[in-house]
């Protein structure tokens, strides 16, 4: 865990950002999540619990994700 979350700056790793969510259980910051692949069990790196369990209901199927990225890009309002 500290060697992966010193290698990502202590950033979440889809979303570049620090934890920001308290934890009275650590007293301080909610730790990371340590990401790993269901099939292979190989760690990957640390994600927040949002983008963990994302990619855990996307059944990490890489098609499915892009298949969300191009909805939300042709559902933007921008």
């Amino acid at each position: 865990y500290n060697f992966l979350f010193d290698k990502q700056r202590g950033l979440r790793a889809i979303c570049h950002k620090p934890e920001t969510i308290s934890s009275a259980k650590y007293k301080g910051k909610r730790l990371l999540s340590v990401d790993h692949s269901h099939s292979t069990g190989k760690v990957r790196d640390l994600l927040c619990t949002r983008c963990n369990l994302a990619i855990g209901q996307f059944d990490e199927d890489i098609m499915t994700l892009y298949n969300a990225i191009y909805y939300l890009e042709n559902h933007s309002e921008k």
